[in-house]
């Protein structure tokens, strides 16, 4: 600096002359530095480090932990930290400069989004500020509170309650909810509906501050709700009303100081790894966008745990001392591209995404959680690496593969050759099917804050390339970068941050080698994040899309299957009903290609290209959704995707299809002369897939392209729309049918509901892309056919099933509101002659006694 001769110039400071408090500057090499002072003037603590680069934006942040250390961040990482003198800081009234600092220290550059706060923030917090970038820090942008009330338990010790986990007190004994049951539930109402359009991330904060041994929580389950307030809490501690509809939130992440490790388990539940007495649990999930309106907390046995669990003093009796809980709304995703076969996210708990029996478990292996691109990053160091590996190997075979990824690298130590971020197959020599690799050092040339992006790929007839001549460098400036390669069969093309670097030519099919695991590894230490790998060539335009999502990342997590769901065709090479329940018949004109969500059907517009899945969802006429994925080919007339709409003179049913236009058409006959029908607006023969839905409630429909809805033109007409006819998928069993409405194209995922779906829940589906809807169990065996239905005569609404056949060990009839959840349902069973049987059912004015089913035992 000119005027102090100092070898740094402040860039924020708060301090006058003779009363210098803290600042941030940067050094005459390039570094950034925190100093704090005290009030007689010498050096509190002075961390500095890192490199901040020419005519380059950088996020810098210090933070101060008084008495323990201070710590200085450059773009979300930690770069420098020192301890402190005890001696006491500066008292706050000095003044707040930007630009320079009071003994006249100038900076010359550009400063923008300066903020100050009131504690030390932690380092997922610098974190989340760094990735929101040029999103810039607003109030919505950061975690903010979410106000509970009105606490109930199910079971509670004396001298505890519910309500005590919200007065914000913090004391040991005697402060909080203590169960006294092994199996107790919590439950809290939020005191506003909490939603956002695209969801929220939650962090719950559970406080577990009980100092006695075994006093911490062992397994435990998060669920939330929408149902109204007061419906499921009314404020006792014991015996006190928790029953609701609950949809469980599965983690992203569980954080706590003292306990080393956690396990996700199968129904959503969280087991933790140490009986340590005091301790405070931050737990990470997201919300779809919906209006929640309570939470729930679950203490489940399990026989890990002394005497299989929480409930009781030595058998990990959790002391909830304090809850909070703050959400932050998240970003639009990106739509996963076609031809996902594996994705880690590097959140807490890393679970594969798996479309299909091609992809890898979640990678395990020494590493440790940072700031990421995407919520959570994973930093491996030196020598230590991940691995996935399990009943599917990521085992791709056919002759195209993407791999993309975020990496942070660092610096090479020295000018020795070295090898870092190696992503892929990656067993040296043979087994090296695909993987990406960075190069540094004396052999390429570059010094050490440079990597050279390289490829491994490797066919079947034994070829083996690996460039180490690609040109294409990625520079370690302690910031995320992405990369991509994809292979088409014949060129390979390598990406950083979405832009194109370098393409060569290759072909061959890749080497099948099952039992090689998907590792992530290298010599020198990197951060990674948001790892997907493809089994098709990704598109410019797809990474660009990946990149531009920034901190929203790739939308890779299934959608929840909605209730109500009836029907659900996968398209997974054959006919089959996800739900087991109404298969279809594929004729011979239909083939399968590849689809948004794996496989799909190929309708070539024949008479014998169509599924046929018979009468057996005739019932579904009043408030309904048919949705799935389209791909048209070019037609000049009205095609259908699927109907049931009746040949005879009425024509009862519905169609579902695209008009001669080109738009979205769902058009249902009540009866003679009464109709409705919707007509979107957006083109969709344009050979792209495209998400569609058609809904009907009380005769109002409505229609979505791509999550969106976008209804052009429609008419109301109520009544029940039943259809002896049997669903078609491909063609209609309605007089339209002749060779110009037979579907073109694909058909995908194609599932129908017995309610109109909430728009939520449609966009939900679509977000999901190849991900598709989350499986569903298929119907246990033993249903049976039902020949003969009626209602018994007299005043007491009574049904009478009869079927021929069956087990001979006894027969239970279900019954449901939704398709989805079943009930054992009181019947008088009989056998009028011999081979047939009668079951007798009082129906109940019930919402969960619409539909009723026959099942052997």
């Amino acid at each position: 600096d000119p005027v102090t001769q100092q070898g740094r110039r402040a860039f924020v400071s708060k301090g006058d002359v003779g009363n210098y408090e803290y600042a941030l500057s940067v050094t005459t090499d390039g570094a950034a530095q925190f100093s704090v002072w005290s009030p007689l003037g010498g050096s509190y603590a002075e961390p500095a480090g890192g490199v901040l680069s020419l005519h380059r934006w950088h996020h810098v942040f210090g933070t101060l932990v008084k008495g323990a250390f201070a710590a200085l961040y450059i773009d979300g990482a930690e770069v420098a930290r020192s301890g402190v003198r005890p001696v006491d800081t500066g008292d706050g009234s000095a003044p707040l400069l930007i630009g320079r600092r009071a003994d006249g220290s100038f900076f010359e550059g550009a400063v923008d989004e300066v903020s100050l706060y009131r504690r030390a923030l932690t380092a997922s917090e610098i974190g989340t500020l760094y990735l929101a970038g040029g999103a810039g820090v607003c109030l919505e942008a950061q975690f903010a509170k979410v106000a509970l009330q009105n606490g109930t338990a199910s079971h509670t010790q004396g001298g505890f309650s519910v309500a005590a986990t919200l007065d914000g007190i913090l004391d040991q004994f005697g402060n909080g909810w203590a169960p006294d049951h092994q199996a107790s539930v919590a439950v809290w109402e939020t005191a506003r509906d909490l939603t956002y359009p695209a969801g929220s991330r939650l962090r719950l904060r559970m406080y577990q501050l009980y100092p006695l041994a075994d006093h911490t929580i062992g397994r435990f389950r998060w669920s939330f709700t929408t149902d109204p307030r007061g419906t499921f809490a009314d404020g006792l501690q014991e015996g006190g009303a928790v029953d609701a509809h609950w949809t469980v939130l599965v983690p992203r992440a569980v954080v706590s100081t003292n306990v080393p490790a956690f396990t996700l388990m199968p129904d959503g539940s969280i087991l933790a790894g140490n009986s340590t007495p005091t301790t405070t649990y931050e737990v990470y999930a997201d919300l779809p966008p919906v209006p929640v309106t309570g939470l729930r907390l679950e203490l489940l046995e399990d026989p890990s745990l002394p005497a299989n669990g929480p409930g009781f003093a030595g058998n990990k009796n959790l002391v909830l001392t304090e809850l909070g809980v703050e959400a932050v709304p998240l970003p639009a995703c990106f739509p996963a591209p076609a031809g996902l076969a594996g994705h880690w996210s590097m959140d807490g708990f890393d679970r594969a995404v798996v479309p299909s029996a091609t992809s890898a478990d979640g990678l395990t292996g020494g590493s440790e959680f940072v700031p990421g691109v995407v919520g959570f990053g994973r930093r491996v160091p030196s020598g230590a690496g991940l691995m996935a590996s399990g009943a599917g190997e990521l085992d791709l075979r056919g002759d195209q593969v993407s791999i993309e990824a975020w990496l942070k690298l660092e610096p090479n130590p020295d000018s020795s050759a070295r090898f870092t971020a190696l992503i892929g197959k990656a067993g040296f020599p043979d087994a090296q099917a695909f993987e990406i690799v960075f190069e540094s050092g004396a052999r390429v040339g570059l010094p050490n804050n440079l990597w050279q992006f390289e490829y491994i790929l490797t066919t079947d007839d034994g070829r083996r390339v690996h460039n180490q001549s690609t040109g294409v460098q990625v520079p370690a400036d302690g910031r995320y970068h992405h990369v991509a390669l994809t292979y088409d069969g014949s060129t390979i093309r390598l990406f950083v941050d979405a832009e194109p670097r370098a393409e060569f030519g290759f072909s061959g099919t890749l080497k099948s080698v099952p039992a090689e695991p998907f590792r992530v590894a290298g010599t020198v230490a990197f951060s990674v994040d948001e790892i997907g790998v493809y089994n098709r060539a990704l598109q410019g335009d797809e990474i660009a899309g990946i990149v531009a999502a920034g901190a929203a990342g790739t939308c890779v997590d299934c959608a929840p299957v909605p209730a109500g769901l009836a029907g659900w065709w996968p398209a997974e090479r054959d006919g089959s009903d996800r739900l087991g329940l109404n298969p279809g018949q594929v004729h011979p004109g239909v083939a399968f290609h590849s689809g948004r969500a794996g496989e799909a059907f190929y309708f070539d517009g024949s008479p014998e290209s169509y599924v046929d899945v018979g009468p057996g969802l005739s019932g579904i006429g009043g408030d309904l959704t048919i949705e799935g994925w389209i791909q048209s080919e070019p037609a000049q007339s009205f095609r259908v995707i699927a109907g049931t709409r009746s040949p005879t003179g009425d024509e009862a049913g519905w169609e579902f299809g695209v008009d001669s236009r080109g738009m979205l058409l769902f058009q249902a006959v009540v009866g003679p002369g009464v109709s409705c029908y919707a007509v979107g607006k957006t083109g969709l023969r344009d050979g792209a897939w495209h998400h569609v839905a058609a809904t009907r409630a009380g005769g109002h429909a409505s229609l979505f392209v791509d999550g969106v809805e976008e209804t052009a033109d429609r008419q109301d007409g109520e009544g029940a729309i039943s259809s002896m006819a049997g669903l078609l998928i491909g063609r209609t069993p309605s007089l339209n049918d002749h060779p110009e409405t037979r579907w073109k194209g694909g058909i995908d995922e194609l599932s129908l509901y017995s309610r109109a779906l909430e728009p939520q829940e449609i966009w939900a589906i679509r977000s999901a892309g190849a991900l598709g809807k989350c499986g569903v169990t298929p119907a246990a065996p033993g249903l049976l056919t039902v020949d003969s239905v009626s209602l018994a005569a007299g005043g007491i609404p009574t049904l009478i099933l009869e079927w021929g056949g069956g087990a001979s060990a006894g027969f239970q009839v279900e019954s449901s509101g939704d398709l989805v959840h079943w009930d054992v349902t009181p019947a008088v069973l009989a056998e009028p002659s011999p081979g047939r049987h009668r079951a007798t059912v009082r129906v109940e004015s019930s919402a969960s006694q619409r539909f009723f089913r026959v099942r052997g035992l």
